[in-house]
């Protein structure tokens, strides 16, 4: 073979195995999501920004060790010839439902991202501090607040004033606020994040925490070239 056609076979071949180096899951409860394990190596699953608390699955079809500290499991089948069923439970206290498929690929990662209202959840309970009984008073405002930001529908006794102020944020990107609310003790403000580079680019909300900031959440955690989405950041007043 000439070494052209020899340099892209192993550009093929790179592609190829790169496409299997990661699976993103965006999973509904109560319905399944179809994911890919490898035969012959362990599988890593884990939740984007959470933690598995648990797995179930059928005796003798699964082997699993899990890893305590981070949340994460690695996963390896015991049998080849047909889906394996399994509810992994996030410390969110939702369940997802994965079929898992045997396949011949090296080992796997499989990262599930949960949906945008128990994300945003999941920061509130963070940016209080993990403090029993702070879904009273302040966490109940906040979670208010974003829900109130995220759904346009602001209650009677928030104050809401639209603006476009620009800021620089990371490079490709552009990212503007397009909305403040105002609360007695709460500031939320909206914006929208664009990617302008060529590649997709992944968001962390733990990036956006500041001094004073007590909440972040993130509508879509990956955009391709040119998508755009809604980013909530609550702060003290």
């Amino acid at each position: 073979m000439a070494p052209k056609k020899l340099l892209l076979a192993a550009a093929f071949a790179l592609a190829s195995l790169n496409a299997f180096a990661l699976q993103t899951v965006d999973p509904v409860e109560g319905q399944n999501s179809f994911v890919k394990i490898s035969a012959k190596e362990t599988t890593r699953l884990y939740i984007d920004g959470g933690k598995i608390r648990s797995l179930i699955a059928t005796d003798g079809e699964l082997t699993v060790e899990k890893d305590d500290d981070r949340g994460q499991l690695f996963v390896r089948p015991v049998v080849l010839n047909k889906p394996i069923n399994v509810r992994v439970i996030a410390s969110s206290g939702t369940t997802y439902n994965l079929v898992m498929q045997a396949v011949d690929i090296p080992q796997e990662d499989i990262v599930i991202r949960e949906p945008f209202n128990v994300r945003a959840e999941r920061n509130v309970a963070a940016g209080a501090g993990g403090k029993k009984g702070a879904a009273s008073g302040m966490d109940r405002t906040v979670r208010s607040l974003v829900a109130a930001m995220a759904l346009e529908e602001p209650p009677s006794n928030v104050e809401v004033r639209a603006t476009k102020q620009e800021f620089s944020l990371w490079e490709n990107t552009y990212f503007v606020m397009i909305a403040v609310y105002n609360e007695r003790e709460l500031v939320g403000e909206k914006y929208v994040l664009t990617n302008t580079g060529k590649t997709p680019m992944r968001l962390v909300e733990q990036e956006l925490y500041r001094k004073g900031v007590v909440a972040v959440a993130i509508e879509n955690m990956q955009l391709d070239p040119g998508q755009s989405t809604n980013i909530y950041v609550v702060r003290s007043n």
